[in-house]
């Protein structure tokens, strides 16, 4: 959703962090979770000179957008998730990658056409013992993003990424869930003032 993609990328920004120089970063350095390499590609591609770390270091927070909108908003096709989806999917995306991002929502979604699947079932089987528990529910992108974040939860940050990410792993997580809540909230309940 188009309306969520500024605060979407505020909210990457902050949980990427700052400047920090370490071997284990693509370049030697990044800044706002922009390794220096890409960083150095990015301004190339801009007609700009060649970076130094002192660049990088500056970066400013409307360039560091330019950068993740770029590199995932648009080949993510942010736009044409639900209200918090699509913060939940930029920021997989930015920890897995667009593919990684991608498969991960299809293994969600998946799991919400099944649970979907069971629920229809049971009603028509149990709709006497169950009818007035189930009547009028419905998956929202709120529960398809439960399972996304479970299934992140799920990988192993040693393995599974290049470099390893200690409770901040999880503290994000818990962040992302949050905030892609109240973000569906607003949506579905809009505010009047």
């Amino acid at each position: 959703m188009q309306k969520n993609l500024d605060v979407s990328l505020t909210y990457v920004l902050n949980d990427e962090g700052g400047y920090a120089e370490r071997e284990n970063e693509p370049g030697g350095a990044c800044n706002k979770g922009i390794s220096f390499l890409v960083f150095k590609e990015w301004r190339k591609k801009q007609g700009k000179p060649v970076p130094t770390f002192a660049d990088l270091k500056a970066i400013t927070e409307a360039e560091a957008k330019a950068i993740y909108t770029a590199l995932f908003a648009k080949p993510l096709s942010f736009d044409s998730y639900p209200s918090g989806l699509d913060y939940v999917m930029l920021n997989t995306a930015v920890m897995q990658g667009v593919t990684g991002a991608k498969d991960l929502h299809k293994e969600a979604a998946s799991a919400n056409m099944l649970m979907t699947l069971l629920i229809q079932a049971q009603k028509k089987m149990f709709d006497l013992r169950c009818g007035p528990f189930i009547e009028g529910f419905e998956f929202t992108p709120g529960m398809e993003v439960g399972v996304l974040i479970e299934k992140l939860k799920k990988l192993d940050p040693k393995t599974k990424i290049k470099r390893g990410f200690g409770p901040g792993w999880s503290n994000r997580l818990v962040r992302v869930a949050r905030r892609c809540m109240a973000m569906y909230e607003k949506t579905v309940r809009p505010t009047t003032t």
